[in-house]
């Protein structure tokens, strides 16, 4: 048998005024990256994460994100849904805002050590 060859046509490039090729195209339904979230803007994230998804949010390891979700005092609020941990995302910007850091020089340090003085005397 010989071998056939066949010719294909070179690739086109589109312009602007090329017709839409999906119904993402032409305004069709939303993919899950491109959700509305409750204050009416887009987000390439969706409202529920699972680790994956917040470790690039938040350009964190993966084990970052779980020490937050198992520490003792002020956890990062999770949930599991069968084997999938999710995080939802404004919850998740609100623990972020209530963990910032304070500047080194707003913190009173004579007062704390007064503090921790005091309790020991008892």
């Amino acid at each position: 048998m010989s071998a056939r060859t066949v010719k294909l046509p070179a690739p086109q490039r589109l312009d602007a005024s090329a017709a839409p090729i999906c119904d993402r195209d032409i305004g069709g339904p939303k993919s899950r990256l491109e959700q509305t979230n409750r204050h009416g803007q887009g987000s390439e994230y969706p409202e529920w994460m699972d680790l994956r998804t917040i470790t690039r949010y938040a350009a964190v390891s993966e084990r970052t994100i779980r020490e937050w979700i198992h520490r003792a005092a002020s956890p990062l609020p999770a949930v599991r849904v069968g084997t999938k941990i999710l995080v939802n995302r404004n919850v998740f910007n609100d623990w972020l805002k209530a963990h910032a850091l304070s500047p080194a020089g707003s913190i009173d340090v004579g007062a704390v050590v007064k503090e921790i003085i005091t309790e020991l005397a008892g």
